[in-house]
């Protein structure tokens, strides 16, 4: 389960910086950040589950 939410997370970071890469308006660069911020957050969940030990 780890992996795939950190998957899930390289995949929102990734998406966040190419929406900034194309940005045509403030909307867009907001959008970005959002995106890169959930999916920093999402890494972090993944690295917690991951350090848990627990099996899923």
């Amino acid at each position: 389960m780890h992996f795939i939410i950190g998957l899930l997370a390289v995949g929102q970071i990734l998406f966040g910086l190419n929406v900034f890469n194309v940005a045509a308006s403030a909307m867009h660069e907001i959008l970005a950040a959002v995106l890169f911020g959930s999916g920093s957050i999402c890494l972090a969940l993944a690295f917690l589950i991951y350090k848990s030990g627990k099996p899923s």
